[in-house]
């Protein structure tokens, strides 16, 4: 039982063991250096060391009954001095703290070792994991991280495969083989290509001229005007119907135009004036084909073979398309904003 007792100077509530008694000690609050109360050369009563010592035999014989019986702890504490074989117990009826003792303020000056046990038997070690034995095992901790890898692998498997069958499904139903044939020929056969032109839209203006009598000019009213794209060969032939210079056929000239439009080209007849306006379905160059209506060219004057070779690309029979009138076959670029587009066919016959 630890001696309690008070400082000198502050009161403070102190606890040492008590074989300091009669040591001097400092005050850890104060510093104040005092003696321990009691008398070191006091001796116990002989029946309190006869109740409080245990012969090292009984405690060997105590131990192994414990180990026999299969307790797992043995409650000995063997006092600090190993020559006494002293056990010191704890009391059965410690005597009364007095009620005006503050134990919360109580310091323990020293806090002796704890001594090993006299006779305590080790705990048998633990059993080897089974993945040791030659077993397989996964821990408590690491299971499920795994199945949490195994299943993030899984799904990113199935999105992966999800994202290409959807593109495979949806890509067969933009074309199939039924709807490909169905499609005009010219536009299956002729994509546009990536020659740094812009996928818009330009408006081309254009004023045909030819010149009745030297020195007077007017507008070539019914003037065939052609824009057929150099980059998209049509297929097939383009058909010609309503499209010769001063035609009537308007049935025939809708159908046709309609049929080059498909293709990526256009067509258009002057006015009165000889002024016409189009819109291009998208920069690019063109071959630019303009057959007068009002002019013919000399009787001695044909086709020229190389523009003739050019023409049949877009058309079977350009010598019906063109006849015995001036014509125009030129290569031209054209972008947004492009300039109007003028030619004067100059004097008939000549």
């Amino acid at each position: 039982m630890p001696i309690r007792f008070e400082c000198d100077r502050c009161g403070q509530h102190l606890s040492i063991a008590r074989r300091k008694a009669g040591s001097q000690i400092d005050c850890p609050t104060c510093g104040l250096t005092q003696r321990v109360p009691g008398d070191p050369s006091v001796e116990e009563p002989a029946e309190a060391i006869e109740a409080e010592t245990l012969d090292a035999e009984e405690v060997e014989e105590a131990a192994i009954e414990a180990i026999e019986e299969g307790s797992s702890e043995l409650e000995i504490d063997v006092a600090e001095d190993p020559e006494s074989s002293q056990i010191e117990q704890g009391e059965a009826d410690p005597p009364p703290i007095p009620d005006n003792v503050d134990l919360s303020e109580t310091i323990d000056l020293d806090y002796p070792p704890i001594p090993p046990v006299v006779g305590r038997a080790s705990p048998p070690p633990p059993p080897l994991p089974a993945s040791r034995r030659g077993e397989p095992a996964i821990s408590a901790s690491r299971g499920p991280i795994l199945r949490t890898v195994c299943v993030g692998a899984v799904l990113l498997v199935c999105v992966a495969a999800g994202a290409f069958f959807s593109g495979y499904y949806v890509g067969r139903g933009q074309v199939t083989p039924g709807h490909a044939e169905s499609l005009p020929r010219e536009i299956a056969a002729a994509p546009a290509p990536d020659d740094g032109f812009a996928e818009e839209e330009v408006l081309l203006e254009a004023r045909l001229l030819w010149t009745p009598s030297p020195g007077r000019s007017e507008g070539d009213s019914g003037a065939s005007f052609f824009a057929l794209p150099q980059d998209r060969v049509p297929a097939s032939s383009l058909p010609i119907a309503g499209l010769q210079p001063g035609s009537e056929d308007r049935e025939g000239r809708q159908s046709s135009s309609e049929a080059i439009r498909a293709s990526g080209g256009v067509f258009e007849q002057a006015q009165a004036d000889g002024i016409m306006a189009t819109v291009l379905p998208r920069e690019g160059r063109y071959f630019l084909l303009m057959i007068s209506h009002s002019a013919l060219r000399p009787a001695d004057q044909s086709i020229r073979a190389v523009e003739l070779a050019e023409m049949k690309q877009y058309f079977a029979e350009p010598e019906q398309l063109i006849g015995a009138n001036k014509y125009v076959w030129q290569q031209s670029e054209f972008r947004v904003g492009a300039a109007p587009v003028e030619h004067d066919f100059g004097l008939d016959g000549l």
